[in-house]
């Protein structure tokens, strides 16, 4: 198992892409700590995995809050006494948003999560895996931060805040490189998360064709079809990797 007794801290991983992350680190070994906001769906991810005969902790924290960050990681050393792998999947999405309507008060939410939450994360878990002589961190961007989807308005804050996250993933790489941190980044295209789901069965089916027209494998993703690049950057296969972004899209944007 290419994880196994490695201690996996995977935010915002109570549902969507997160779950099935925390799910498929289980299965290659790893010890998981299922992140979240919504408790019921946190114990039955937790509960899942305990199910497969792996261990699992669930702690539901605030992202974007620096104390309740700093509470998770000292849960997490208090119950393992390590952190391997740091995967930042915790989303927040407003929907499509232009300038003009978005509010201070919307910018700063997503912010907060997309890429505070982020920096709180590596700035308390950073020191750890120094201390520790390495570890991986692994941040989940989206390809709409660097192309605009031919089926959607920009979504400003969003998008913002995944061009952010993508330039922290280098700077991070860069900086702690020598203390055998690595620091990759997955760039998923339309996954059909719950979320997703509903907005694509709202769509006609003229609409529908014309999206999958602009992938080369003419369908959208699974969760599940995010999961083996996690697992490879999260693994010992990529020690020669870091700063660098992986596009898992079925093709999107080739044209």
């Amino acid at each position: 198992m290419r994880l196994q007794d490695k201690v996996v801290i995977v935010t915002g991983s109570s549902a969507g892409i997160g779950k099935a992350t925390a799910l498929a680190c289980a299965k290659e070994g790893a010890k998981v700590v299922v992140h979240g906001r919504n408790q019921a769906q946190i114990q039955a991810t937790t509960d899942q995995i305990n199910a497969m005969g792996r261990q699992a902790v669930g702690i539901s924290a605030e992202i974007s809050d620096n104390g309740q960050v700093t509470s998770t990681v000292q849960q997490v050393l208090n119950i393992f006494g390590r952190i391997d792998v740091l995967i930042n999947n915790a989303g927040e999405d407003v929907g499509p948003r232009k300038l003009e309507e978005t509010p201070e008060d919307i910018w700063d939410r997503v912010v907060a999560v997309l890429l505070y939450g982020p920096y709180y994360f590596c700035r308390e878990i950073i020191p750890i895996m120094q201390r520790q002589g390495g570890g991986k961190i692994i941040n989940i961007t989206a390809d709409a931060a660097d192309f605009q989807l031919a089926h959607e308005v920009a979504n400003l804050p969003y998008v913002s805040a995944k061009s952010a996250l993508h330039g922290m993933t280098r700077q991070l790489a860069w900086l702690y490189g020598q203390d055998g941190i690595t620091v990759n980044a997955i760039s998923p295209g339309d996954i059909l998360t719950a979320k997703k789901l509903k907005w694509w069965q709202s769509l006609q089916e003229k609409d529908r064709q014309h999206i999958l027209s602009n992938s080369a494998l003419q369908k959208l993703g699974q969760p599940e079809d995010i999961t083996g690049a996690v697992i490879f950057f999260a693994s010992e296969e990529s020690d020669y990797i870091t700063g660098a972004t992986l596009r898992v899209n079925g093709g999107q944007f080739m044209a």
